[in-house]
């Protein structure tokens, strides 16, 4: 499935977000996307790009993005060499909560993206339901992270993963603990630097020692224990009464409780009197299976007031162990939580979604991209500047002799302030000449009101072909590259005299390398003053989409401009005509338009809405300023 917005457009919005972002996004022949702390670097896209593939590409931007303003890659880095594998995921884990909680606040929009890509990693299993027979260490490490980002970042795609790692890692620890551990982890919201994210993962893992070196030890007797155990020291020295008498003594305490059992389970045959015991094998009294020792439940009321019946499960209303029942039967054993908290603190086989997020976005674009053939990825192109740039005076005089005329009328057409007719009104600091007669009819309105309206404000981007065939002389006594720098550097000083019109000129490819387009005047650039620029050579191909991918890099840079236009002016066919289909059609679906002028050819009449053919090379100047005319005069479809 494709975004119909999105179609051909991740170039120019990868590097447009990186700019709102305040970050530069480069695409280029790159192995894997990575980010060096400044500027974050992408493989070549494809044009056409699949949903799941933006998702992952504006998140991994944003992740990215984030880091390389809220990060310190050295505590991470520093951390990495000393093989803790449990600590780095903790730490990685908190880091990426706080500089993603401090990138929203920046960047509110963030939000929705970052949960946009977490349901996308949800669908295609990177965030997978968690397994018992999953290593300790990921259920545990699993909780944190996907409590987190469901709790703290919104993003409540992980919300039903996080409920079943945590009733898991209770099995294994207990409730109590459990809930300890999620409160110190909490503590992120306080975490003000990636210091900070790495001091709380120390505390986490200091906590899980502590708690396995509990579990190691013994377990000591309760103090209710400790009572009864002297009550039954007391109580048994009572017991040498000759009758055999079972009385409680004073304080409702019962004997010795192993005197009970022994008269509970093997009651003597002969005496009637002990087999006809008052309590039942399995009373609630038994001292055995009651930690009270014999005491009345429904005497004793629970701390909070109501009365604790025979029913009581030994756990208040929130789940809580209760202060007078034992968890023994719920909670697992000590032996059982070391081996557990063993195994997690030695960071054994943790889970690929426990690693840095911004690692694992890198390594599924890779995926995405590799399925696409390499002749519909592309790069997006790079700017060569000339350098410091002269007047060249004779080749500004030659252009002035072709460009005024046409320059007069289309400054005529184009004026940026276009005067209507002047409206009479009633009021006013100008009397109109043509309105006094009203006054003798009674009619005041003879002043002037004069309504300037502004024209719609252009860019335009002048891409030349300088391909090696554009060095071939075909009987007009010079190269055409001669010529058509000529005319372009014409076109450019009729354009620069448009007010409101603002032109940018490009050739390419740039000294024969196809990833790169070389700048021979920039927006706000006087052509004269840089017509030194303007003699170029000609080699290499023709790699028009990715120029005309520049072009719409340059416009998109230019967000107030209402109206842009790409001119291609081009001697032969595309190296990728398919390709420069695309990147014209998504273009124009962006607000581009997009116009072709074939010099002695017409290979490209079917790639543009609009193409004209010059063949005639001594009147290529001429040529392009009526193209100019005719496309500038035109209105916007």
């Amino acid at each position: 499935m494709y975004s119909d917005t999105q179609l051909g457009a991740a170039h120019l919005v990868a590097a447009a977000l990186g700019r709102a972002l305040g970050i530069r996004v480069v695409i280029a022949n790159v192995p894997t996307a990575c980010t060096d702390g400044n500027t974050i670097y992408l493989p070549p896209l494809p044009v056409t790009v699949s949903t799941q593939l933006i998702a992952m590409l504006w998140g991994f931007i944003h992740h990215e993005a984030g880091h390389c303003r809220h990060s310190d890659f050295s505590v991470l880095q520093d951390l990495a060499s000393e093989q803790d594998a449990l600590l780095l995921n903790l730490a990685r884990v908190f880091e990426d909560i706080r500089m993603e909680r401090a990138h929203i606040a920046l960047y509110p929009g963030a939000h929705r993206i970052l949960c946009e890509l977490v349901e996308v990693l949800v669908k295609i299993g990177f965030f997978k339901p968690p397994d018992p027979d999953h290593s300790p260490a990921s259920l545990a490490v699993g909780l944190i992270l996907k409590s987190l980002r469901s709790s703290l970042l919104g993003q409540t795609a992980l919300s039903e993963q996080a409920q079943l790692h945590r009733e898991l890692v209770e099995q294994a620890l207990g409730r109590g603990s459990v809930i300890r551990l999620l409160a110190i982890c909490q503590e992120v919201c306080d975490a003000r630097s990636s210091e900070d994210a790495l001091n709380l993962a120390y505390r986490v893992r200091e906590y899980l020692e502590e708690e396995q070196k509990k579990a190691d030890e013994p377990p000591a007797p309760s103090p209710e224990a400790s009572k009864t155990s002297l009550d039954s020291a007391s109580g048994g020295s009572q017991q040498s009464d000759p009758n055999g008498s079972d009385d409680a003594d004073a304080s409702g305490q019962v004997g010795n409780a192993d005197d009970a059992d022994d008269s509970l389970s093997s009651p003597p045959a002969d005496d009637p009197e002990q087999s006809d015991s008052s309590q039942p094998p399995n009373s609630s009294n038994d001292p055995a299976s009651d930690p009270t020792d014999g005491q009345d439940r429904s005497s004793n009321p629970r701390p909070d007031g109501s009365p604790a019946d025979g029913s009581a499960s030994g756990a208040d209303d929130q789940g809580d162990p209760a202060p007078h029942a034992s968890s023994a039967s719920n909670d697992p054993s000590g032996s059982d939580v070391s081996e557990f908290l063993q195994s997690v603190l030695s960071g054994i086989d943790l889970s690929k979604e426990t690693q840095d997020l911004g690692e694992a976005l890198a390594e599924l674009i890779n995926q995405e991209v590799d399925q696409v053939d390499d002749t519909e990825r592309m790069v997006l192109p790079g700017t060569v500047p000339v350098g410091s740039a002269q007047r060249d005076a004779e080749a500004v005089h030659s252009a002035l002799q072709v460009s005024a005329k046409l320059s007069i009328q289309l400054k005529r057409q184009l004026e940026s302030e276009r005067r209507l007719p002047s409206i009479p009104r009633s009021s006013g600091r100008r009397v109109s000449r043509r309105h006094l007669h009203r006054v003798a009819f009674k009619d005041y309105r003879v002043f002037e009101r004069r309504v300037v309206q502004t024209a719609v404000n252009t860019s335009v981007v002048c891409l030349l072909d300088s391909s090696g065939s554009m060095a071939w002389d075909s009987g007009a006594g010079r190269p055409p590259i001669e010529i058509a720098r000529a005319a372009l550097l014409a076109t450019m000083m009729a354009l620069g005299s448009i007010k409101n019109l603002k032109a940018c000129a490009g050739a390419f490819p740039a000294r024969g390398d196809s990833e790169r387009v070389l700048l021979l005047a920039d927006f706000g650039e006087a052509a004269p003053n840089v017509s030194s620029r303007f003699a170029l050579n000609a080699a290499g191909g023709t790699p028009m989409a990715e120029a005309i991918l520049w072009g719409c890099q340059q416009l998109e840079s230019r967000p107030d401009d209402e109206r842009k236009i790409i001119f291609v002016a081009t001697d032969g066919q595309p190296d990728r005509p398919q390709l420069t289909a695309q990147v014209i059609h998504s273009a124009e679906r962006s607000g581009i338009e997009v116009y072709g002028l074939g010099i002695q050819t017409a290979a490209g009449r079917d790639l543009f809405r609009s193409f004209a053919e010059v063949h005639d090379l001594s009147r290529l100047c001429e040529a392009f300023l009526e193209v100019f005319q005719g496309v500038l005069t035109r209105q916007r479809a």
